[in-house]
């Protein structure tokens, strides 16, 4: 695993078969790749030494996240923007 030089809370793997992306931020952390089995192997491992959750992504520090059926993917606020909102006029 190698880190970003830019980020110091994004780590990163290549090989030839492809890649795995983990950031992590304060307690909350998001790994992607293009390999099911290798991810389920790296979130495997995880437990050895952390105390984790491992869910769906729906919400990374207050982002909303939504896959769509076509493959792409909606990122969104809206309920940080609702709570401004309430904040501003409640």
């Amino acid at each position: 695993m190698e880190n970003i030089t830019a980020d110091p809370c994004l780590f990163y793997r290549t090989h030839e078969d492809g890649f795995l992306y983990i950031a992590i931020y304060a307690d909350d952390g998001l790994v992607a790749g293009n390999n099911d089995e290798e991810i389920e192997v790296f979130l495997g491992l995880l437990p050895e030494e952390f105390q984790i959750t491992i869910g769906l992504l729906e919400n990374f520090l207050g982002i909303q996240i939504k896959c769509q059926s076509d493959g792409s993917i909606f990122v969104s606020q809206e309920t940080y923007t609702y709570k401004i909102l309430q904040v501003q006029h409640g």
